[in-house]
């Protein structure tokens, strides 16, 4: 199973709503001795939408006239320092290189503190692959076979994880993936026969497809193993190296060019018997810390549960990332 068909929220939130001020003066380029720009928010008046936090980085641009809005000119980075304010961004005294404009644009690039809180733009140099326990799967039984979405019962035979009391599930139908939203289970992991209050989803359904449960991502984060066993999330450099360009569209994919192994094991890791089904790739290397980027499920589930186990996977084989 790929990843889920929608972005994680951060990054969601990164394509949608990143423009968090304008400047609201202007300055010509070459000032010196400058220490403050004058903000207003993002439709041109008011509040900045985000006030800037002192050491977030701040990029403030000029957007292209109509039919190039998106392609900036007169670039100019702030590191946040002093008292910033809604309408002020405030910096130790320098040089502003780029002619300033009211209406010009701010975007939050990142922060120099906290554990990698990248901002509006993923500016990430490095991604660190994790695992966690938080998958369950199943497959349609036979009391639902034939059955045409939406239903509000659906019949499944467990094969692994376990299904928290309320969720969403991904269903592989000869009509792509379905997701389904359930609000009750029938039976107990690990013997869940059927998803309850289910909703959403179209076209038949058939014995044996495949059912994936649609982690979030604090349940990946707080189903990573611990550091007992030698467990580390890996760092991959985000190069072309590592992760190929994406091929295809609607959906385009991306896979993981190189092989990713963690560190060989001198203990069971915290998860003991429990399969590491699901992998993802996050922002920081804190375990159950930092932003999710994207994740998808391992098949066949890892299973550390002695010394000497190095878990890996190999190249093309990581994850799909459908952009809709």
């Amino acid at each position: 199973m790929p990843i889920s068909d929608v972005l994680e929220p951060k990054l969601l939130d990164q394509l949608f709503g990143a423009v968090v001020a304008q400047v609201n003066q202007s300055i010509a380029a070459g000032t010196t001795a400058q220490s403050s720009i004058t903000i207003r928010g993002s439709s041109g008046s008011g509040n900045a939408d985000h006030t800037p936090v002192v050491g977030e980085i701040w990029l403030c641009v000029t957007p292209g006239a109509a039919g190039s809005e998106n392609q900036y000119t007169n670039w100019d980075v702030f590191q946040v320092s002093g008292s910033p304010t809604a309408t002020s961004l405030t910096f130790g005294s320098r040089t502003v290189v780029s002619t300033r404009a009211a209406g010009d644009l701010c975007f939050v690039l990142n922060r120099t503190t906290g554990i990698n809180q990248f901002g509006n733009v993923p500016l990430l140099g490095k991604l660190f692959a994790g695992l966690s326990t938080a998958g369950a799967q199943a497959t349609i039984a036979a009391g639902s076979d034939t059955n045409t979405l939406p239903q509000g019962t659906i019949n499944i035979t467990q094969t692994g994880g376990t299904f928290p009391a309320t969720g969403n599930v991904i269903i592989v139908t000869e009509l792509g993936e379905q997701e389904i939203a359930y609000t009750g289970l029938t039976g107990s992991n690990p013997n869940v026969t059927a998803l309850t209050g289910c909703t959403g989803g179209t076209g038949k359904i058939d014995t044996g497809d495949t059912l994936y449960l649609v982690p979030t991502a604090a349940a990946i984060l707080t189903n990573e193993p611990t550091s007992t066993g030698l467990y580390a999330r890996v760092s991959l450099v985000n190069n072309a190296a590592q992760f190929g360009a994406a091929t295809g569209s609607y959906p385009a994919s991306k896979n993981n060019a190189t092989q990713i192994t963690w560190p060989q094991s001198n203990a069971a890791w915290s998860s003991g018997a429990t399969g590491l089904d699901v992998a993802f790739l996050a922002d920081s290397s804190t375990l159950a810390g930092g932003n999710i980027v994207t994740w998808w499920y391992v098949t066949p589930a890892q299973t550390v549960n002695a010394a000497n186990i190095t878990p890996n996977l190999p190249a093309a084989t990581g994850f799909v990332q459908t952009l809709l």
